[in-house]
């Protein structure tokens, strides 16, 4: 009994199950048409020793017609990637950043203001 009682405290789980949590907004908002974002971030953790490991996703895509104050309308389309990966114990942690971001706006022309420029 007192073995078992021993390899009871000893498998006791030491490293924390992954965590994962995902959020996704569709549309509106002034985002655009045709618009999302979705956040997703992951954490695993030893109480143990300290460490961790903690992973950030976010994508985010808009697209739509716009029309600016001075009268200029056009489409745009415009897409962000983003993650980072934060890796630490006790002592401190090492982060890293990465992004991507793509965008491309496309101007109706009207040829009425051309000579304006």
């Amino acid at each position: 009994m007192e073995g078992k009682e021993r390899k009871g405290k000893e498998s006791y789980l030491a490293i924390v199950p992954p965590v994962k949590t995902s959020v996704t907004v569709k549309g509106g908002g002034g985002h655009g048409e045709g618009s999302y974002e979705t956040k997703s971030r992951v954490s695993y953790g030893d109480k143990k020793s300290g460490s961790y490991r903690q992973s950030t996703t976010m994508k985010k895509k808009s697209s739509g017609e716009f029309q600016w104050k001075d009268g200029t309308s056009g489409t745009k389309y415009e897409y962000q990637k983003s993650s980072t990966v934060r890796i630490g114990n006790k002592s401190g942690y090492t982060e890293v950043y990465n992004e991507r971001r793509v965008r491309k706006v496309s101007y109706n022309n009207d040829g009425g203001n051309d000579s304006d420029y």
